[in-house]
């Protein structure tokens, strides 16, 4: 479960076009040997995701990748190896890290959703995409989260999710939409809620609740026996809201950047 991200993004990798306008995401794998001991990957200029990699081989790893990716802006993944990357990295290139990003990484119990929330789900489609593209945007924008993609892109990366079979589940009151949860579809039985959005003025009605329980229930309905998300630790109602409706602690996890060190000013002290 720890590697829902990665297997995630991989098999979508798989799937995309060689046409695609995408940055090109990076690949890596860590061998013995000839034995293969760990994996990684990332999107320049997005962080390294490290979930992959085994602690115990991390000194050198690090000093083969700032050989080969000087400029890696940071790291994510599990915290025990996120933070002991980040400590090697920055012992070697005299940079500092700082986090972003606490994480908790949520796997589905038993499945609760929540009564008495007016509305009901339905299943998004291509002619929902100016909303969704909309939808995402905002959603960037709450969670810092890549908000300089131009408007064109981030609806060509909506359109590829529709064409992959992702659970768009968008909740509605009188016919109205008024929020989102979004399902990858199943990888080895594990569904990752990617996206939970409901707009500032529909916040407070228990709306994205109930769409996560939808999305959830469509990833299982999908094939799914593990339903997971990631939550930002800073954000205590949506910790609240997933674990209301089922969602349980499996693993703590950081985004770390790398930035300049700050270099101490020198004070004169001659009077």
């Amino acid at each position: 479960m720890r590697h829902t991200v990665a297997l995630s993004v991989l098999a979508a990798e798989r799937a995309r076009p060689n046409d695609s306008p995408f940055p090109v995401m990076q690949f890596f794998t860590f061998q013995v040997a000839a034995e293969a001991v760990g994996a990684a990957f990332r999107t320049p200029p997005r962080p390294l995701h490290v979930s992959g990699i085994p602690l115990q081989y991390i000194p050198e790893i690090v000093s083969r990748w700032h050989a080969t990716d000087p400029g890696l802006t940071g790291v994510t993944g599990p915290r025990a190896i996120a933070e002991a990357f980040a400590i090697e990295w920055t012992r070697i290139t005299g940079t500092q890290s700082r986090t972003v990003t606490d994480q908790m990484l949520y796997r589905l119990g038993e499945l609760a959703p929540p009564a008495s929330v007016p509305g009901r789900p339905r299943l998004a489609d291509p002619d929902d995409l100016p909303l969704l593209t909309g939808y995402r945007q905002g959603f960037d924008r709450d969670t810092h989260t890549r908000s300089r993609r131009s408007t064109e892109v981030v609806k060509a990366d909506i359109a590829w999710w529709l064409d992959l079979g992702y659970g768009f589940v968008l909740w509605e009151v009188d016919g109205e939409p008024v929020s989102l949860a979004v399902a990858r579809s199943p990888v080895l039985e594990m569904s990752r809620i990617a996206v939970v959005y409901t707009p500032p003025e529909a916040r407070g009605h228990g709306y994205a609740s109930a769409a996560t329980a939808s999305a959830a229930r469509w990833a299982i309905d999908a094939g799914a026996e593990h339903v997971l998300l990631h939550t930002d630790l800073a954000n205590p109602t949506s910790n609240a809201i997933y674990q209301r409706i089922g969602f349980r602690p499996v693993d703590d996890c950081v985004e770390l950047e790398f930035t300049e060190a700050k270099v101490a000013k020198a004070t004169d002290s001659s009077g």
